[in-house]
């Protein structure tokens, strides 16, 4: 997954993108980690909690809060 992740990541002279894909590809790794050992629970939370962080920044996008 950390290869992956390291894949997703794209330096452009003063520019860094990808880090979103990559800390998400993480998560998501770490949420099938929790389902595969039976902590449904905590797979709910952490998907919910991916989900309003992911949503906040779009949100944030269309008010006019980005660079």
């Amino acid at each position: 997954i950390g290869f992956i992740g390291a894949g997703a990541i794209w330096a452009e002279k003063d520019k860094i993108r990808g880090i979103t894909t990559a800390s998400s590809l993480w998560v998501t790794a770490a949420i099938g980690l929790a389902v595969g050992v039976g902590d449904y629970p905590l797979a709910l939370i952490v998907t919910g909690l991916v989900f309003l962080i992911l949503s906040s920044k779009i949100i944030f996008k269309k008010l006019g809060f980005e660079k």
